[in-house]
């Protein structure tokens, strides 16, 4: 047999005798970076779930919205304003949107209600996951809402949105507009609020200022800022989480620390017996990697395969209510799988390798050390 090959094999042999001798041990501490692991790399993968679905939904959002304000409050915009605004140059169409949040005193819940022209006839609707959950609704039963002067209005659940996309639509419910219109009793000629489409993105800021010059009380949002807006919001919650949680985190870090970095009595010894049986630093140190490395790996590998699970195949129900908002009807379906390698990255970087660090430098300077020293 190959001399290398040999004495790594007996190398590992040794490390596997070693690992036998305390069990109790090792396997506190792979349960204990299994834990920070885990916790870390469920934040990281919700916040990228919440980062990619908005990234998605913001692909079918309007390039810019207008909304009318009053006293710093938003109400209804006129349709008069739909010639001026799509005649504006570089914008290609105006359309009106009618939207609304709908509270049900009965469940203490909110919908979210949109009107639209599609293939909905008057007192049809398509609801979400969430609301057929709350209301143990299916395709084919009714909801019975009241208008806003408490006017019995029934609709007929002709279809509810996918599980797919009950991240956005838990909540939601689809209308005819002339529907919408007699629950919120909007009067015809109004909107919510007007969406723009601008094929050109160089050109929405001068548009938006001259919407703004125009209309001194208008707000226009445009999509770019939006998403800015989304990633700020997300980042700030997952930094307070993290900010809340590394206090936890940090003790059990410092124990795990503590435990690989201090070498007790009898281990000087014996790293001094090696090397004067001819082990070299080198050696000894591989071994004490080998050793360490072992159960760190194993320890965040089956941390991330928990967390990755936790999130994806549970919906990430430990942290999910802090990260994505203070809604009364959550999703509860699994979130689509998906697999960043800058989020594994950044797991590991701050997990696998300030451990291996602090366990080796000790090794390290005895080691190094006099053996008759010891």
């Amino acid at each position: 047999m190959n001399t290398t090959l040999l004495r790594e094999t007996l190398l590992v042999d040794y490390v596997y005798t070693r690992l036998r001798r305390s069990p109790l041990k090792w396997s506190g501490m792979s349960l204990l970076f299994m834990l920070v692991t885990f916790c870390y790399g469920s934040i990281f993968f919700f916040a990228d779930v919440l980062e990619k679905n908005t990234d998605l939904w913001l692909k079918n959002a309007p390039d810019m919205v207008v909304q009318m304000q009053r006293g710093g409050r938003q109400i209804d915009v006129s349709a008069e304003l739909l010639p001026v605004l799509s005649g504006l140059r570089g914008v290609a169409r105006a359309e009106g949107r009618l939207w609304g949040y709908y509270y049900d005193a009965r469940t203490r819940t909110a919908y979210s209600f949109i009107g639209v022209d599609d293939d909905l006839d008057p007192g049809e609707a398509i609801v979400g996951q969430g609301i057929a959950r709350l209301w143990q609704l299916e395709a084919g039963d009714d909801l019975a809402l009241a208008d806003v002067n408490d006017t019995p209005v029934l609709f007929h659940i002709k279809a509810l949105f996918p599980p797919e996309t009950e991240m956005v639509s838990a909540d939601l419910a689809q209308i005819s507009r002339n529907d919408f219109r007699q629950l919120f009793q909007v009067p015809a000629g109004l909107f919510t609020d007007l969406a723009l489409t601008v094929p050109r993105q160089i050109e929405q800021t001068n548009i938006a200022a001259k919407i703004k010059e125009l209309y001194p009380a208008s707000r226009v949002i445009i999509r770019q800022n939006l998403q800015n807006t989304y990633t700020m919001i997300f980042g700030w919650r997952t930094a307070i989480f993290l900010i809340i949680s590394l206090v936890g985190l940090f003790a059990l870090l410092t124990f795990a620390i503590d435990q690989l970095s201090g070498l007790w009595s009898g281990e000087r010894k014996e790293i001094a017996l090696l090397r004067s049986l001819g082990w070299t630093t080198t050696m000894v140190i591989r071994c004490r990697l080998y050793e360490v490395g072992i159960i760190i790996l194993f320890s965040w590998l089956c941390g991330t395969i928990l967390a990755w699970c936790h999130i994806f195949l549970l919906g990430g129900g430990l942290i999910s209510q802090i990260l994505r908002g203070w809604s009364t009807i959550f999703p509860e379906a699994g979130f689509y799988p998906m697999f960043d390698l800058g989020s594994v990255g950044l797991l590991f970087c701050i997990t696998v390798i300030p451990l291996l660090s602090v366990s080796l430098l000790p090794i390290w300077k005895i080691a190094s050390a006099d053996p008759e020293a010891f």
